[in-house]
């Protein structure tokens, strides 16, 4: 049986973040927690302002307005490595290895400029190898990355991003355009990633993964946040249906669950 997982206090904190583009306002007032253990959903519309939310997080881009704090420092306005430094790392929606360089190479990368201390290159490419086969790579380790299968590029990216020792992970749509076999696979192994200690927040437009894998989710709007709960609150929400979901789905899942 699956040990329980332990829900604790909140380790990021996001405090009526705004960022705006001329005059889109592509994140409006944002607030949230993301809890110690857990993983969270991040969930909207194209343009929703999800993924200018996680650059927001991670220093990429720079808030108009608001707060970011992370394991209890206020991190607005850092530079993405020195955020990675403190313990968060995240995932790109467009996957671009390192062309060029070997799948291990690409996960050694991850582990030198990730928490904490720098590793020698000879201790980050043996992290890349624990890495590699945490994420059913192993096999591939000398493998040019431009050679990859999406799947296998997605795993490459995840490994990157786990090489850095994160506390906290961010990953941004890991299993677009994956097959139904290739998404289960995907929750299996981003679950084995959170029962290793790591805390997940997770954008994701496939809702039968969100549906599974997520605590608490939060659903984004024109850049608003619009709801937050669990997900069967969230997939019962008249507002995230109307915006989102989609009366036909809703009528699908929800009475698929009642029955």
């Amino acid at each position: 049986m699956e040990a329980q997982r332990r829900i604790g206090d909140p380790i990021l904190r996001v405090a009526h973040l705004r960022k705006s583009f001329g005059a889109l306002a592509a994140t409006d007032n944002v607030s949230f927690e993301l809890r110690e253990g857990e993983i969270l959903g991040l969930i909207g519309p194209n343009g929703a302002g999800k993924t200018t939310l996680v650059n927001l997080l991670t220093g990429v881009a720079e808030p108009d307005a608001g707060r970011v704090e992370f394991n209890g420092v206020d991190v607005t306005g850092w530079a993405p490595h020195r955020i990675g430094r403190a313990g968060m790392a995240r995932t790109f929606q467009v996957v671009r290895p390192f062309a060029g360089m070997s799948v291990r190479e690409n996960v050694a990368i991850g582990a030198l400029f990730g928490r904490g201390q720098r590793h020698s290159v000879a201790a980050a490419r043996a992290r890349a190898d624990e890495v590699l086969a945490q994420v059913d790579l192993a096999a591939l380790a000398d493998r040019s990355s431009s050679a990859l299968t999406l799947q296998d590029r997605k795993r490459l990216e995840l490994a990157k991003a786990i090489a850095a020792d994160p506390l906290v992970l961010l990953l941004d749509e890991v299993m677009a355009g994956l097959h139904a076999t290739e998404i289960d696979e995907a929750i299996d192994l981003v679950r084995r990633i959170n029962r290793g200690g790591v805390t997940i927040l997770v954008i994701e437009h496939v809702m039968r993964a969100i549906m599974r894998l997520c605590d608490r989710i939060v659903v984004l709007d024109a850049g608003r946040v619009i709801a937050e709960g669990t997900p069967q609150d969230v997939s019962a929400n008249p507002g995230v249906i109307k915006a989102y979901l989609g009366a036909r789905w809703a009528a699908r899942e929800l009475g698929a669950e009642g029955a």
